[in-house]
């Protein structure tokens, strides 16, 4: 059986999975985020400024240190976010807020 491709899985992106599987606190991927964000002109700028779903400018890819972050202008019915590494955050005007977190690995269950 092939393995899955993170590309493919359905309903993300492949930078929405951390693909190399190197865990991020939420301080550091705050912190990643918040570069990005500021690097295409600051949450206000994006926040204030939404675009169409169509729209070929609707998201951006920035790279911050080794890591490659998404920002997802908002539109009318969806929030602006920023990804990086399985962390999702909501933009707002001033501040940024943790939507989704990645998941933690289970543990092996112990045969019964």
């Amino acid at each position: 059986m092939r393995p899955l491709n993170p590309r493919f899985m359905r309903g993300t992106t492949p930078f929405s999975v951390d693909i190399e599987g190197k865990g991020m606190t939420e301080e550091e991927a705050t912190a990643i985020a918040w570069d990005a964000i500021e690097q295409v002109g600051g949450s206000r700028s994006i926040y204030r400024n939404p675009r169409q779903a169509f729209s070929a400018h609707s998201r951006r890819m920035v790279d911050v240190r080794e890591h490659k972050v998404e920002i997802r202008y908002g539109e009318i019915s969806t929030p602006a976010v920023a990804t990086v590494s399985g962390w999702v955050f909501e933009i707002h005007d001033e501040d940024i807020e943790v939507l989704i977190r990645p998941p933690k690995p289970r543990e092996p269950r112990a045969p019964s």
